[in-house]
């Protein structure tokens, strides 16, 4: 939602780069060509000195790479290994936390811009960021909220349909973090279109007007921008995010539902255009940029046959400007809202384009998902 960013670190692999004092185009262009013969040049030359340096830069170049070790873990399998190849199937049949456990144990999981991350698989690039923040996550989407200082909850209902809670505190001076929990008739699936079907946010998330996304086919994630009108700003609100898709379990046991986890890429971990293999959209002209530092959301199967979903953001905004009489104000009727309109998508599951995609299930997710937590309304 836009209502849903930490293992040991590998050592550096080595590597070698020719300085600037050998960097003569002649003297590149052999370089880069592998191995062959360099030209031949007088002994007492200068150039000759260089192009023995080159030789054993070259050398180094084409010998084998470096075992990667990561702290108190010993050598990193090799990408060919059988345990990275289990590791990527298990991510490519969305069971992540034995993936994740498998990585933990065998030091797959290593620091997300590392020279040996770099070289990754898409696979194990994106099971390194989520496995950083999924413990996060389930700790934060606690009800009612962990610690203390929290104000809430704001409550609101319409008899069995649906149920509202909504808990805020500020964990900064000018940080609001956000608990909510929304509460209704319906299956997991679902509740799940609502969050994978991120273009789709416009139908419940307030002053949402468009979304651009596009999903995996290798990982249960997407990158979506969501476009925003908000009152005050002259401008459409841009916020670019990935959104990932877990099971939910801890140390081998499996629990009930689904986990996301939200945030917005680094720069740096955006190339050529793409996160993690998937296509980062435009931003639309003439807008302002936001961004999701961290965003966790839970969708858990309650007894009764209902289904609830949690989230939990921080928001930044002035605490000058929001005196707590305007914030439970704003959040009363903001989380109604929202609540009421995830309810109408529910019940026009069909007309809001979410039943077709779901049936399409083109990415697997909501067999692999959705389908494993079969909630049924009561």
């Amino acid at each position: 939602s836009a209502a849903p960013a930490a293992a040991a670190a590998p050592a550096p692999v080595a590597t070698t780069a020719p300085d600037a004092a050998l960097r003569e185009p002649l003297l590149e262009a052999k370089l880069q060509g592998g191995p062959g013969p360099l030209p031949t040049v007088p002994p007492t030359s200068r150039r000759r000195r260089l192009l023995q340096r080159l030789q054993r830069l070259r050398r180094t170049d084409h010998a084998p790479a470096p075992v990667a070790t990561a702290r108190g873990l010993g050598p990193l399998p090799t990408l060919a290994s059988p345990v990275a190849r289990e590791v990527c199937r298990l991510v490519r049949q969305h069971r992540i936390q034995e993936a994740i456990e498998a990585a933990r144990r065998t030091g797959l999981l290593g620091e997300e811009a590392s020279p040996v991350a770099a070289a990754l698989p898409v696979e194990l690039r994106w099971l390194q960021a989520v496995a950083r923040v999924a413990p996060t996550a389930e700790e934060r989407t606690s009800v009612p909220p962990r610690g203390v200082d929290w104000s809430g909850p704001l409550e609101d209902e319409d008899g069995e349909e649906w149920q509202m809670q909504f808990w805020y505190q500020w964990s900064g001076p000018d940080v609001l973090t956000t608990v909510s929990k929304n509460t209704f008739r319906g299956t997991v699936e679902q509740v799940l279109a609502l969050m994978y079907e991120a273009d789709l946010q416009k139908h419940w998330l307030p002053c949402v007007v468009n979304g651009v996304a596009t999903w995996s086919d290798v990982v249960p994630a997407l990158v979506v921008d969501i476009h925003a009108k908000i009152p005050v700003m002259p401008k459409i609100l841009s916020t670019v995010m990935h959104r990932g898709f877990l099971d939910r379990g801890k140390d081998g046991v499996s629990s009930p539902g689904v986990l996301i986890v939200d945030w917005t890429p680094k720069s740096e971990h955006i190339v050529d255009g793409s996160y993690c293999g998937m296509s980062v959209p435009e931003p639309p002209p003439r807008c302002f940029r936001g961004s999701v530092q961290f965003g966790a959301c839970k969708i858990v199967p309650e007894p009764d046959g209902r289904v609830s979903v949690i989230s939990s953001n921080d928001v930044n905004f002035p605490r000058r400007l929001a005196p707590d009489f305007v914030l439970r104000r704003f959040f009363r009727s903001n989380a109604r809202t929202c609540a009421q309109k995830m309810h109408e998508c529910l019940l026009d599951f069909h007309s809001k384009g979410y039943a077709e995609r779901v049936d399409a299930d083109g990415q697997g997710v909501y067999k692999s998902l959705g389908r494993r937590n079969p909630a049924s309304p009561s």
